[in-house]
């Protein structure tokens, strides 16, 4: 099972005891609270430290957040990046690199 130093999840949305056995620190990056016009400082500032080679998004929580979230990655020096991507699949997390 790959291991992440940090896995990035959009926002709080279900159990995510599963996604901690892929990682020792889970941050969300946003609370599932702001408002639209909130969200790219949000998430711009929750992404500060991460690192495409051993972080990985979790994409979870209202499409307007993951959306914003895809939207602002390039912004943040990682335009040509390979990002690793999980998706839950039945009782686990299958990752993807997916190149900005």
């Amino acid at each position: 099972m790959k291991r992440f130093r940090r896995l990035y999840l959009i926002e709080p949305a279900h159990d995510f005891t599963v996604a901690k056995l892929y990682t020792d620190q889970v941050i969300f990056v946003t609370t599932g609270e702001e408002r639209v016009e909130e969200l790219q400082g949000k998430i711009t500032e929750s992404l500060s430290d991460f690192c495409p080679t051993t972080d990985a998004l979790i994409p979870m929580g209202k499409s307007s957040a993951c959306l914003m979230t895809g939207l602002i990655l390039p912004t943040l020096s990682l335009f040509g990046a390979s990002v690793n991507i999980g998706v839950f699949r039945g009782d686990s997390y299958e990752f993807y690199e997916v190149t900005l």
